[in-house]
């Protein structure tokens, strides 16, 4: 089990980095990840290695987005600033949107086919579409709990950051490309507790500056030593993916936090269409 005991002071900037992440410098420690990445284009095995008994889809959720008052100059600066205010949002699960909308939930359906089209204008109250590429606070304590209960806290485990972000200051030496055209993750180790502290540390410094989304300071593919499971959080999909075993999965299935959906080698991720 996790306890708060050794996190560490607030992120500024990526100054904590190497305190939860190690640069791995052998990207044959990634080999299998490639390998099994053999999916057809736009399917879930892109991402997600094949060869799991079972995968479970992660949606990230939207933001219902509270109204400001007229007459509160203070927030309407802070809104023309950029500012996030996280008390005025309140996260919705795609299959309440859906229905909402008049639309039948189900496991492959895509956001802007299950909400309303109207756009939110500033200040007024409304859904904001889900993150893309991050997980909320609330699912990482959620996911990494049961992930910890499997295989304990303490577990070395591989993290790939997608390089898209831009950060010289990770020093990679290793990286990988799940699926031509992907883009490469850089690599790093370190355990499932240092990561899961990382993350959190991550939320408390983007929230600290008014934002929303760790944008880079999170690990897009998490991974065991033993590879017995895989944590996909791809950078430009709106829901995660996780492959295990089914003993595992299933808990994920039922864990509080997370709406999870089934997913199956086939599935075009990008397509509103079980047929």
């Amino acid at each position: 089990m996790f306890t708060s005991d050794n996190l560490a002071l607030k992120f500024l900037a990526m100054d904590n980095f190497f305190q939860f992440y190690n640069i791995e410098p052998d990207a044959k420690r990634s080999d299998w990840v490639v390998e099994r990445c053999c999916g057809p284009k736009h399917t879930l095995h892109t991402f997600l290695p094949s060869g799991f008994a079972s995968n479970v889809r992660i949606c990230h959720p939207g933001w219902y987005v509270d109204p400001l008052p007229p007459e509160d100059e203070e927030a309407w600066s802070a809104l023309r600033a950029g500012w996030i205010d996280m008390k005025a949002l309140t996260p919705v699960r795609w299959h309440d949107v859906a229905v909402a909308n008049n639309h039948t939930p189900h496991r492959l359906m895509q956001w802007f086919q299950t909400c309303s089209s109207a756009i939110r204008e500033p200040g007024m109250a409304g859904v904001d579409s889900p993150l893309e590429g991050d997980l909320t606070k609330e699912m990482v304590e959620s996911l990494f709990e049961v992930l910890a209960d499997h295989g304990g806290a303490d577990q070395e485990v591989l993290c790939g950051f997608w390089e898209g972000f831009n950060r010289s200051d990770y020093r990679a030496r290793a990286s990988f490309e799940s699926y031509h055209g992907q883009q490469h993750y850089l690599l790093f180790h370190s355990t499932l507790s240092q990561v899961r502290d990382a993350w959190l540390e991550a939320f408390e410094h983007v929230s600290s500056r008014h934002g929303i989304g760790t944008g880079g300071l999170a690990p897009n593919a998490v991974w065991p030593t033993t590879c017995d499971w895989y944590l996909a959080v791809p950078y430009n999909l709106r829901s995660s993916y996780l492959g295990g075993p089914v003993d595992l999965v299933s808990r994920i299935f039922s864990a509080a936090n997370l709406e999870t959906y089934e997913a199956l080698p086939g599935d075009n991720i990008w397509i509103n269409d079980l047929n």
